[in-house]
C-alpha cells in the first residue's frame, strides 16, 4: 500500500499495526477490505479512495459476496465486544485496544442469527448518530436484549466512531459507554401473515403501550434537563408502529383465514422471482423505490428472492415489491403474482 493511503488511514485513527493485520491494500482507486471468517479469506469490499473520482460509489462488493459478519474472529477472544455500523469503524476501535465487528451490509443488514454468537459476551451497539444509525440499533437491540447501545453525540463533527475518535479520546469514549443502557425494544411482530390470537395480540399491544409510555416519561424528563434525546423519536416511532401492526390485525376480519391467505398461496408468491419486476445492476444493486437516492442501495439477493435497502428500508420480499411496483394492495399483489 502506498504511503498517501496509509497516511489517510492512521489520519482517521487506524494504526500501521492494525493496517497491517487487517491486509488492508490499494488498487489505485479503491481501499481494498478483505473478509476472512476462521482465518480464510471470503471476499473483498471496496471502499473508494481519498481521492478518486466521487461518482463512483462510495462502497462496492465484489461478485459473488454476501452479507458477512467482518472481523468475526475476535468474538472468542474477548469477552467485551462492540459492534459498529462498517468495517473502518470497527478497525478505528481495534486501533485503540477495543474488539469490534460489523455487518459488511450497512446498518440494518445484520441478521438475527448472529446474535447466538454474542450470547455470553459484554455487548456495546456503536451505530451513526444519524436515523439508519439509530433504526438500525435499535433494531439490533432487539436482537441481542442484553446489549447497550453507545449513542455518539449529536453536535459533535461528523456522525460516526471515526468521526468521533478525530476529535475525542479514548476516556472520553470511555464515558459514553459507562453511560450506555439496554433498550426494551421487543422485535418486529413475525413476518406470517396469519393473524395471531386475539388474547395473544392484546397481551403483546399491552407490553407496546406499556414500554411506549415509559419511553415517554424518559423522553420528557431528558428535554426538561436538556440532555442528549435525539435517539428517542425513533424508538418511539418504531414502538407506535409495532401497535399498528397489533391494531391492523386486531381489526382483521375472521374470514382472513381462507384460502387466499393459504400458506401455499403466500409460499408461491413470495417465490416469484423479484428480478422480473425490477431491473438490477450487474452488481445487484439499483435505486431503491421506497425512497430518493442518487446512488443504488437496494440489493438482490436471488437465494432468498428478497432486496434489503442499505440506505434505511430494510428488507423486502416479492410481495413487498409488487405492491410498491404495481401500486396494488396485498390482496392483489397476492393474486398477481401466483
Amino acid at each position: 500500500m502506498n504511503k498517501s493511503i496509509i497516511s489517510y488511514l492512521t489520519s482517521r485513527g487506524i494504526t500501521e499495526k492494525v493496517i497491517a493485520q487487517a491486509k488492508l491494500d490499494f488498487n489505485g482507486n479503491e481501499i481494498v477490505i478483505p473478509v476472512f471468517a476462521e482465518g480464510k479469506p471470503l471476499f473483498n469490499k471496496y471502499r473508494r479512495g481519498p481521492d478518486a473520482d466521487l461518482s463512483l460509489p462510495k462502497y462496492r462488493y465484489e461478485k459473488g459476496s454476501s452479507v458477512k459478519l467482518y472481523n468475526v474472529d475476535v468474538i472468542q477472544q474477548s469477552d467485551t465486544i462492540y459492534i459498529t455500523e462498517g468495517e473502518l469503524d470497527t478497525l478505528v476501535l481495534a486501533s485503540s485496544g477495543l474488539q469490534a465487528v460489523s455487518s459488511t451490509g450497512g446498518s440494518l443488514s445484520f441478521r438475527k442469527e448472529w446474535s447466538d454468537l454474542f450470547e455470553d459476551k459484554k455487548v456495546y451497539i456503536v451505530y451513526d448518530n444519524d436515523t439508519a444509525g439509530v433504526k438500525g440499533a435499535i433494531r439490533l437491540q432487539s436482537f441481542i436484549p442484553h446489549a447497550k447501545v453507545v449513542f455518539l453525540p449529536e453536535a459533535m463533527a461528523g456522525k460516526d466512531i471515526t468521526d468521533y475518535f478525530s476529535y475525542h479520546s479514548i476516556k472520553e469514549f470511555q464515558k459514553l459507554v459507562a453511560e450506555s443502557k439496554s433498550y426494551v425494544v421487543l422485535d418486529h411482530m413475525p413476518d406470517s401473515l396469519l393473524p395471531s390470537s386475539k388474547k395473544e395480540l392484546t397481551t403483546a399491544k399491552q407490553q407496546f403501550a406499556a414500554i411506549l409510555g415509559m419511553y415517554r416519561e424518559e423522553y420528557a424528563e431528558k428535554t426538561s434537563r436538556n440532555e442528549e434525546r435525539y435517539w428517542y423519536p425513533d424508538i418511539l416511532e418504531h414502538i407506535e408502529k409495532q401497535i399498528q401492526v397489533i391494531d391492523q390485525k386486531l381489526k382483521r376480519p375472521k374470514h382472513v383465514n381462507n384460502t387466499c391467505l393459504s400458506p401455499d398461496r403466500l409460499i408461491r408468491a413470495k417465490k416469484y422471482p423479484i428480478h422480473e419486476m425490477l431491473d438490477f445492476d450487474n452488481t445487484g444493486f439499483r435505486l431503491c423505490k421506497w425512497h430518493n437516492e442518487n446512488s443504488g442501495s437496494l440489493k438482490y439477493y436471488p437465494d432468498t428472492n428478497t432486496v434489503m435497502c442499505y440506505g434505511g428500508c430494510g428488507k423486502k420480499d416479492a410481495i413487498d415489491v409488487a405492491m410498491k411496483v404495481y401500486d396494488i394492495t396485498f390482496k392483489e399483489a397476492l393474486e398477481k403474482l401466483q
